[in-house]
Protein backbone atom coordinates (compact mmCIF):
# COMPACT_ATOMS: atom_id res chain seq x y z
CA UNK A 1 0.00 0.00 0.00
CA UNK A 2 1.48 3.32 -1.19
CA UNK A 3 4.84 1.55 -1.45
CA UNK A 4 5.39 1.87 2.31
CA UNK A 5 8.35 -0.43 2.98
CA UNK A 6 7.57 -3.44 5.22
CA UNK A 7 3.96 -2.35 5.86
CA UNK A 8 1.42 -5.16 5.45
CA UNK A 9 -1.90 -4.08 6.99
CA UNK A 10 -4.18 -6.70 8.53
CA UNK A 11 -7.80 -5.67 8.08
CA UNK A 12 -10.54 -5.90 10.71
CA UNK A 13 -14.22 -5.35 9.96
CA UNK A 14 -15.79 -5.89 13.40
CA UNK A 15 -15.07 -5.05 17.03
CA UNK A 16 -15.11 -8.78 17.78
CA UNK A 17 -12.24 -9.42 15.35
CA UNK A 18 -10.15 -6.83 17.17
CA UNK A 19 -11.08 -8.22 20.59
CA UNK A 20 -10.12 -11.74 19.53
CA UNK A 21 -6.61 -10.59 18.59
CA UNK A 22 -5.02 -10.97 22.03
CA UNK A 23 -1.64 -9.46 21.17
CA UNK A 24 -3.28 -6.42 19.56
CA UNK A 25 -5.55 -5.97 22.59
CA UNK A 26 -2.53 -6.02 24.91
CA UNK A 27 -0.73 -3.42 22.79
CA UNK A 28 -3.80 -1.16 22.74
CA UNK A 29 -4.29 -1.45 26.49
CA UNK A 30 -0.61 -0.61 27.03
CA UNK A 31 -1.32 2.84 25.53
CA UNK A 32 -3.07 3.88 28.75
CA UNK A 33 -1.30 6.93 30.20
CA UNK A 34 1.03 6.99 27.19
CA UNK A 35 2.34 10.45 26.35
CA UNK A 36 1.68 11.67 22.80
CA UNK A 37 4.65 13.08 20.91
CA UNK A 38 3.24 13.70 17.45
CA UNK A 39 0.71 12.80 14.79
CA UNK A 40 2.09 11.95 11.36
CA UNK A 41 0.32 12.01 7.99
CA UNK A 42 1.35 11.17 4.45
CA UNK A 43 1.87 14.29 2.35
CA UNK A 44 1.38 14.49 -1.42
CA UNK A 45 4.31 16.61 -2.57
CA UNK A 46 2.97 17.42 -6.06
CA UNK A 47 -0.50 18.52 -4.90
CA UNK A 48 0.84 19.91 -1.59
CA UNK A 49 -1.88 18.27 0.48
CA UNK A 50 -2.61 15.54 3.00
CA UNK A 51 -3.16 12.14 1.38
CA UNK A 52 -6.10 10.90 3.47
CA UNK A 53 -6.05 7.53 1.69
CA UNK A 54 -3.00 6.60 3.78
CA UNK A 55 -2.53 5.61 7.46
CA UNK A 56 -2.44 8.05 10.36
CA UNK A 57 0.50 7.52 12.74
CA UNK A 58 0.14 8.36 16.42
CA UNK A 59 3.56 8.55 18.02
CA UNK A 60 3.85 8.22 21.79
CA UNK A 61 6.98 8.17 23.92
CA UNK A 62 6.93 4.35 23.83
CA UNK A 63 5.25 3.31 20.58
CA UNK A 64 3.87 4.30 17.22
CA UNK A 65 0.22 3.36 16.68
CA UNK A 66 -0.74 3.07 13.00
CA UNK A 67 -4.41 3.37 12.03
CA UNK A 68 -5.51 2.80 8.44
CA UNK A 69 -9.12 2.93 7.22
CA UNK A 70 -10.05 1.40 3.89
CA UNK A 71 -13.14 0.72 1.78
CA UNK A 72 -16.38 1.00 3.78
CA UNK A 73 -15.67 -0.64 7.13
CA UNK A 74 -12.11 -2.01 7.00
CA UNK A 75 -9.59 -0.85 9.59
CA UNK A 76 -5.99 -1.92 10.16
CA UNK A 77 -4.34 -1.27 13.53
CA UNK A 78 -0.62 -1.93 13.96
CA UNK A 79 2.38 -0.85 15.99
CA UNK A 80 5.86 0.22 14.86
CA UNK A 81 5.59 -1.22 11.34
CA UNK A 82 6.14 2.07 9.50
CA UNK A 83 9.51 3.83 9.62
CA UNK A 84 8.87 7.54 8.97
CA UNK A 85 12.56 8.20 8.46
CA UNK A 86 12.58 5.85 5.47
CA UNK A 87 11.79 7.53 2.15
CA UNK A 88 8.57 6.48 0.46
CA UNK A 89 8.95 5.02 -3.00
CA UNK A 90 7.50 6.91 -5.95
CA UNK A 91 4.11 5.44 -6.79
CA UNK A 92 3.14 5.04 -10.45
CA UNK A 93 -0.47 4.22 -11.29
CA UNK A 94 -1.50 3.59 -14.86
CA UNK A 95 -4.10 6.14 -16.05
CA UNK A 96 -3.44 8.35 -13.01
CA UNK A 97 0.25 9.23 -13.16
CA UNK A 98 3.16 9.42 -10.78
CA UNK A 99 2.80 10.29 -7.09
CA UNK A 100 5.51 11.34 -4.66
CA UNK A 101 4.83 11.27 -0.92
CA UNK A 102 6.59 11.95 2.35
CA UNK A 103 5.67 11.72 6.05
CA UNK A 104 4.97 15.04 7.77
CA UNK A 105 3.82 16.15 11.17
CA UNK A 106 0.09 16.85 11.31
CA UNK A 107 0.67 20.36 12.60
CA UNK A 108 -2.73 21.21 14.12
CA UNK A 109 -2.96 17.79 15.79
CA UNK A 110 0.55 17.95 17.20
CA UNK A 111 0.00 21.51 18.44
CA UNK A 112 -3.04 20.44 20.46
CA UNK A 113 -2.02 16.99 21.67
CA UNK A 114 1.78 17.04 22.09
CA UNK A 115 2.52 16.01 25.69
CA UNK A 116 -1.05 14.80 26.27
CA UNK A 117 -1.62 11.68 28.37
CA UNK A 118 -3.95 9.05 26.87
CA UNK A 119 -6.80 8.45 29.32
CA UNK A 120 -9.13 6.13 27.42
CA UNK A 121 -9.53 4.35 24.11
CA UNK A 122 -12.63 2.97 22.41
CA UNK A 123 -13.66 1.45 19.10
CA UNK A 124 -16.35 3.45 17.35
CA UNK A 125 -19.15 2.00 15.25
CA UNK A 126 -22.08 3.67 13.57
CA UNK A 127 -25.55 2.31 12.97
CA UNK A 128 -26.15 1.47 9.32
CA UNK A 129 -29.73 1.06 8.17
CA UNK A 130 -31.21 0.17 4.79
CA UNK A 131 -34.77 -0.20 3.54
CA UNK A 132 -35.78 -2.44 0.64
CA UNK A 133 -37.45 -0.10 -1.87
CA UNK A 134 -38.23 -2.10 -4.98
CA UNK A 135 -37.37 -5.80 -5.05
CA UNK A 136 -39.03 -7.04 -8.25
CA UNK A 137 -38.04 -10.67 -7.59
CA UNK A 138 -39.39 -10.67 -4.05
CA UNK A 139 -41.90 -7.82 -3.61
CA UNK A 140 -42.89 -8.98 -0.13
CA UNK A 141 -39.45 -7.74 0.98
CA UNK A 142 -40.31 -4.15 0.02
CA UNK A 143 -40.37 -1.84 3.01
CA UNK A 144 -38.36 -4.18 5.24
CA UNK A 145 -35.59 -2.50 7.24
CA UNK A 146 -32.15 -4.02 7.83
CA UNK A 147 -29.71 -2.58 10.34
CA UNK A 148 -26.24 -3.37 11.62
CA UNK A 149 -23.27 -1.77 13.34
CA UNK A 150 -20.39 -0.81 11.03
CA UNK A 151 -16.79 -0.49 12.24
CA UNK A 152 -15.86 3.19 12.04
CA UNK A 153 -12.63 3.98 13.87
CA UNK A 154 -10.76 4.64 17.10
CA UNK A 155 -11.76 7.21 19.71
CA UNK A 156 -9.00 8.40 22.03
CA UNK A 157 -9.51 10.68 25.03
CA UNK A 158 -6.56 12.55 26.55
CA UNK A 159 -6.08 15.11 29.29
CA UNK A 160 -5.86 17.74 26.51
CA UNK A 161 -8.99 16.73 24.62
CA UNK A 162 -10.39 13.92 22.50
CA UNK A 163 -10.10 12.85 18.88
CA UNK A 164 -11.44 10.21 16.51
CA UNK A 165 -9.50 8.52 13.73
CA UNK A 166 -12.27 7.21 11.51
CA UNK A 167 -13.26 5.82 8.14
CA UNK A 168 -14.59 8.61 5.93
CA UNK A 169 -15.65 6.33 3.07
CA UNK A 170 -12.25 4.91 2.10
CA UNK A 171 -10.22 7.65 3.77
CA UNK A 172 -8.50 7.87 7.15
CA UNK A 173 -9.70 11.10 8.72
CA UNK A 174 -9.05 12.73 12.11
CA UNK A 175 -11.68 14.78 13.90
CA UNK A 176 -11.10 16.62 17.16
CA UNK A 177 -13.38 16.53 20.19
CA UNK A 178 -16.93 15.25 19.92
CA UNK A 179 -17.43 16.77 16.46
CA UNK A 180 -17.82 13.37 14.75
CA UNK A 181 -20.44 12.21 17.25
CA UNK A 182 -22.27 15.54 16.96
CA UNK A 183 -22.34 15.37 13.15
CA UNK A 184 -23.64 11.80 13.19
CA UNK A 185 -26.35 12.74 15.69
CA UNK A 186 -27.33 15.70 13.52
CA UNK A 187 -27.63 13.38 10.51
CA UNK A 188 -29.74 10.91 12.50
CA UNK A 189 -26.97 8.30 12.62
CA UNK A 190 -26.33 6.30 15.78
CA UNK A 191 -22.82 6.03 17.17
CA UNK A 192 -21.61 3.59 19.82
CA UNK A 193 -18.27 3.06 21.51
CA UNK A 194 -16.77 -0.15 22.87
CA UNK A 195 -14.43 0.96 25.64
CA UNK A 196 -11.05 -0.81 25.87
CA UNK A 197 -9.76 1.19 28.84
Amino acid sequence: MFNIPSYRPVWHTTVEEIQQNQSLMERLQALKHGIIREGMIMWDIYYDEHNADAPFLLQTEQDQLEIFCYKFDDMAISFNEIDCSQALEVLEIEDYGTFTYEWRSYASFTEQFKGASIQSLAIEEYGFETIVIDNKDCPEQNGIKHSDWILSGLYIATDKGDFSVYNALDETRIMFGEQLAAEMLQNGTKLRRTQFF
